[in-house]
């Protein structure tokens, strides 16, 4: 079974990294598949890159956007609606993944149509310099001892988003909502496990995740925590969670902030 793979990549202003994340993808040991450029109103050389890409590999394809949304989630929806994979992954624009990313993760799929797969990945700086690692699946696993896939991941989100691979379906979305910014995925993983998806967590690092002074996740720090207030708060409007639950996740969600306020991120 080789299915076709989208690759959904949207980038602002990334030209200091982008020839190393679209390399890695060239790289592949698992060819089969087709990679999505989405310009998300970049003013640096970013368009200039994707375009260049494009003319020397048929299997990738560019959308140029003149003005910026503002995050991520917009541009990784717009490459959805023309990705023809059977599978989709996510790759950010400064991240880049191992040569055999794909071959492992393919590897995995059985006949449950609703299925995550991700893995653990290493930390870079900007110089590519090694800083350290994920170690996701260390809890993930502990924790599927006591609690389904919905209230594990409402308690932490155990993936991240460049090292993951989901299969392809009209229904797969990002909330465009500036509140939720740099938080998009968890409520992405959410979303999807809220209707029946499953996790695999591969164990060993297949993706370099880098860490640097401009990157969304890294400019956000004590604000992407507060945003998960706002996460909670929706999913409580919607009637997606009980009062109880609801508290106790704040209850949670504060430790969090003031353990970031005190140690900074861990």
């Amino acid at each position: 079974m080789n299915p076709l793979i989208s690759i959904i990549v949207p980038i602002y202003n990334s030209d200091s990294f982008l020839d190393q994340t679209i390399n890695s993808i060239i790289s592949q040991t698992y060819t089969q598949w087709e990679l999505i450029l989405v310009n998300n109103g970049s003013s640096d050389r970013s368009k200039f890159l994707m375009d260049s890409y494009e003319k020397k590999d048929q299997r990738i394809k560019c959308i140029h956007f003149e003005k910026n949304s503002g995050g991520p989630a917009f541009p990784r929806n717009e490459g959805m609606k023309i990705s023809k994979g059977e599978y989709v992954a996510f790759l950010d624009a400064d991240d880049f993944w191992e040569k055999e990313k794909l071959e492992k993760q393919i590897s995995l799929i059985d006949s449950n149509t609703k299925l995550i797969i991700s893995s653990e990945a290493y930390k870079v700086d900007e110089f590519n310099k090694n800083v350290g690692e994920f170690n996701r699946s260390y809890l993930f696993k502990r924790l599927k001892k006591f609690f389904d896939f919905k209230n594990i991941f409402l308690i932490y989100n155990p993936i991240i988003l460049s090292t993951s691979l989901v299969k392809n379906s009209p229904d797969l979305k990002f909330q465009e909502n500036e509140n939720l910014q740099s938080i998009e995925d968890w409520a992405f993983w959410i979303d999807l496990v809220s209707t029946g998806y499953e996790i695999k967590i591969i164990d060993t690092p297949l993706c370099s995740y880098r860490v640097h002074k401009d990157s969304l996740s890294n400019k956000n720090n004590e604000n992407q925590y507060k945003k998960g207030y706002v996460l909670y708060k929706n999913l409580y409007l919607e009637g997606r969670i009980e009062t109880y639950k609801y508290y106790f996740l704040i209850m949670i969600q504060s430790f969090r902030l003031l353990k970031f306020k005190f140690l900074g991120r861990k």
